[in-house]
């Protein structure tokens, strides 16, 4: 395997780019901005349309072990590039489906199917593919993408609604997918052929053996725990402001701050992994989202609080996306890397997909106990994976 060289850092570069318009970006991170002007339009309440976010994140959930499977293959330039396509034929849709509660959650079910190929998979086996030494920062590089979007998508979709509507919104969106996105993945995106080769060599016993691992479950509990603690909360924090007195511009200005910060996790934790071993990369991430959560407490108006509670969060989302694919990588051999990598994600999906829900319940339950309980649960996947052991030697 070489370690990067001109075509494996253009890989990162498109990579890079198709990650900041991901399945796990684009729609959570436009959800709260696309859905306030449609809700108002129709007087739909926080607790009718909040599930149509998370039956998009169980939709992708459930797909994404079979989207591994396909994207090991077919490869991750088809995957990608066609499922942003998809995307924005779904997009451009919307404003036909989404003026009823049942024709939005059907919508976003459909979109679900649309992007689970543009997925952190495609673009985590293509730059595994070209990188060993320093595949960490290689990742990490590569999922600041996740960061770019999160940080200028909500201004972005802001502006299109503010010259369009939420009908406006849903189309530019449509746009970028279409006409930015899929043509430049398509010419970037690619693996090495010996890693295609295996990929397509991949066996059923193979995989039945890394599902007899106790590591492999115990990965996948803590990215749940780590899914809801932190993912769970990012999508509603323009309704979670707003319920705290926030003006609209607090939730655009933390989410900025929140992107920017998730690109410096990103970097820092890409780097720290081939330095160090990773899951203490994810006892910081745990740290830096329990203070958040805790700061989010008192962000009602924009200042030092809300400043540092969208660092704390942002920091955490970019260091555990790298800790998911770095450690699939290191622990599970490369010709299964997609579908074992589609289960991690998979789990991570799966509490953020009942993490508005379990945010609504919770604060009525709770009250802002909810925030703390859900600072403890990052703890505890932390400690789960200090327990994975020395990483297994696959080439």
């Amino acid at each position: 395997m070489t370690d990067g060289g001109r075509q494996g850092w253009t890989v990162v570069g498109g990579a890079f780019l198709g990650a900041a318009l991901g399945a796990t970006v684009l729609v959570p991170y436009s959800f709260g901005y696309l859905i306030a002007p449609l809700a108002a339009e129709n007087g739909w309440v926080r607790g009718q349309f909040a599930s149509a976010v998370s039956l998009y994140m169980l939709t992708l959930l459930v797909l994404l072990p079979f989207a591994g499977r396909i994207i090991d293959l077919v490869g991750a330039r088809k995957a990608a590039a066609g499922s942003m396509v998809a995307m924005g034929l779904v997009f451009a849709a919307m404003p036909l489906f989404a003026n009823t509660l049942g024709g939005l959650h059907a919508a976003y079910a459909l979109l679900a199917v649309a992007a689970v190929g543009a997925s952190p998979i495609s673009y985590a086996r293509a730059v595994t593919s070209w990188f060993d030494k320093r595949r960490g920062l290689a990742l990490g590089v590569a999922l600041c993408g996740v960061g770019l979007g999160t940080a200028l998508l909500p201004s972005y979709v802001q502006s299109l609604i503010d010259l369009g509507g939420w009908r406006g919104g849903y189309l530019g969106v449509a746009g970028l997918l279409i006409v930015v996105g899929a043509p430049v993945v398509w010419f970037t995106v690619r693996e090495q052929a010996q890693v295609v080769a295996k990929g397509g060599a991949a066996s059923r016993s193979g995989f039945r053996q890394v599902l007899s691992q106790g590591r492999f479950w115990r990965m996948l509990a803590s990215f749940f725990l780590l899914g809801l603690g932190i993912s769970g909360v990012t999508p509603m924090l323009p309704a979670i402001l707003e319920g705290r007195g926030a003006e609209v511009d607090v939730a655009v200005r933390l989410q900025a701050v929140l992107g920017l910060s998730s690109i410096v996790g990103r970097l820092a934790g890409g780097w720290l992994m081939d330095k160090i071993f990773a899951p203490w990369v994810t006892v910081v991430a745990a740290s830096s989202a329990a203070v958040g959560l805790v700061l989010l407490l008192n962000a009602d108006e924009w200042g030092l609080v809300a400043a540092m509670a969208g660092i704390g969060l942002g920091l955490a989302t970019g260091m555990e996306s790298d800790v998911i694919a770095y450690l699939s990588s290191r622990y599970f051999p490369v010709n299964l890397l997609s579908s074992v990598l589609g289960i991690m994600v998979a789990a991570y999906l799966a509490g953020a997909a009942f993490g508005p829900i379990a945010m609504t319940a919770g604060e009525h339950l709770m009250g802002d106990m909810i925030y703390l309980a859900l600072g403890g649960l990052l703890c505890v996947a932390a400690v789960i994976q200090l327990t994975l052991g020395r990483y297994a030697v696959h080439r």
